[in-house]
């Protein structure tokens, strides 16, 4: 238990603990002054360059980086302590004059940024202070959502955050009801999930209403394929009916032609050989022509009627293939309106959570920040909370987790 807790205080004060100035080590970025006593003209602001050097016009070019303030200001002592100015006086006449030690100071006037990137109000770098925590420099990127960080990132009604939660509730449970009476229609027969009303907003009965609303447009479409459909079936069979009454009526014509035929031609010999009147041959060749006639009008209908069945069975087709277009292209356009209800809600809900309202299974959001540092040997990262003490140089990347409750199998389609 000992080591556990050893562990923690280091932990605690390597993250919470302000770095003290001899502590820190400069690097390309960081902006130094120098001054010298006396003489305020040499004063100068000098950035430590990328290669890690610092040049100072008197003296040439000092390796700075990985130094302490303390390291780098005897450095420049040195430095200029080794050096004799001569400076010209009024009359014309020049002067020796050496620098003292104690004379010559060096302070950190402007350290590396801190970069601040992800769900904060103004994304990029920020001007470092010493003693900067991860809350405040959040802060001066703007503010992250959510109450986790203790600011807001925009205001807003909570009341009217609230209604827009509970329309875009409804718009999404419509849309969830729609896609089941579709897919019911298409004949994917299922039941409507209910795990979606576990944390609805609104009184069962308002659901019901939907729910029961749907099921009735689903009965009153149907009704009406069916109806169409029936019409169209009882057309196709009433004509089979016909057609096998037609081909009968066909075949027994054609039987009473061929005998009218034969009768006409024993007649006509008969008459040849002076045994009938010219009457009764008359009377035989109309008999031919009726019945022929009745064949010809029986073929015609029966002609007719078979056009017909086709009809309606390719209308019966044509009916199938226009409902199931119709639903596919209503399916379609209900999963688009329900991805796009879906998004307006999960922005309902970050707008509720931002404002301190909790939603039904619903935790708020949640501020998280990875820290990435540039250690003296290599780069580290790891999650930083709030009052973090940052370095300069540090990038913060802050992600804001909104927990949502689960919207139901159907929903996540």
């Amino acid at each position: 238990m000992k080591r556990v807790v050893i562990l923690v205080l280091a932990l605690s004060v390597d993250f919470f603990t302000p770095l003290r100035a001899d502590e820190y080590r400069l690097q390309p970025g960081d902006v130094v002054e120098i001054g010298i006593a006396n003489y305020a003209e040499l004063k100068q602001r000098l950035p430590i360059q990328m290669d890690g050097s610092l040049s100072l016009p008197l003296v040439g070019t000092l390796p700075a980086q990985g130094l302490t303030l303390t390291e780098l200001r005897l450095s420049v002592q040195g430095a200029f302590e080794a050096r004799v100015w001569r400076v010209r006086l009024p009359d014309g006449r020049e002067e020796t004059r050496f620098f003292e030690r104690d004379g010559i100071s060096v302070s950190i006037i402007e350290y590396r940024p801190v970069f601040v990137a992800g769900d904060v109000g103004k994304p990029g770098e920020i001007v470092y202070r010493p003693s900067m925590t991860v809350r405040q420099a959040i802060a001066s990127a703007g503010g992250a959502p959510g109450q986790a960080m203790r600011g807001l990132l925009a205001p807003f009604d909570p009341a009217n955050a609230k209604n827009e939660y509970i329309n875009a509730w409804i718009n999404m449970f419509a849309g969830l009801t729609q896609i089941w009476r579709i897919e019911n229609e298409l004949g994917q027969e299922r039941e409507l999930d209910q795990t979606v009303l576990a944390n609805a907003p609104v009184s069962q009965s308002v659901l019901n209403q939907m729910v029961e609303t749907e099921t009735q447009l689903r009965e009153r479409r149907s009704g009406e394929y069916a109806a169409q459909r029936s019409f169209y079936e009882r057309a196709v069979e009433q004509a089979n009916t016909q057609v096998n009454v037609l081909t009968e009526q066909q075949k027994k014509e054609d039987e009473g032609m061929q005998e009218d035929i034969a009768d006409f031609q024993r007649v006509n010999d008969l008459y040849g050989k002076g045994s009938l009147t010219s009457q009764r041959v008359t009377d035989a060749r109309r008999n031919v022509l009726l019945s022929s006639t009745r064949k010809l009008q029986t073929e015609a209908q029966l002609l007719d009627t078979i056009r017909k069945r086709g009809e309606y069975q390719r209308e019966l087709e044509r009916l199938d293939h226009a409902r199931r277009s119709e639903l596919l292209k209503d399916l379609k356009d209900a999963q688009l309106k329900l991805a796009g209800d879906k998004a307006r809600l999960e922005g309902a809900q970050e707008k509720l959570a931002i404002s301190g309202m909790r939603l039904p299974g619903s935790s708020g959001l949640i501020v998280k920040v990875m820290l990435h540092r540039q250690g003296p040997e290599k780069a580290e990262s790891f999650e930083a909370q709030a009052e973090t003490v940052l370095v300069p140089g540090d990038a913060l990347d802050v992600t804001v987790q909104g927990s949502r409750y689960e919207l139901g199998a159907a929903a996540q389609r």
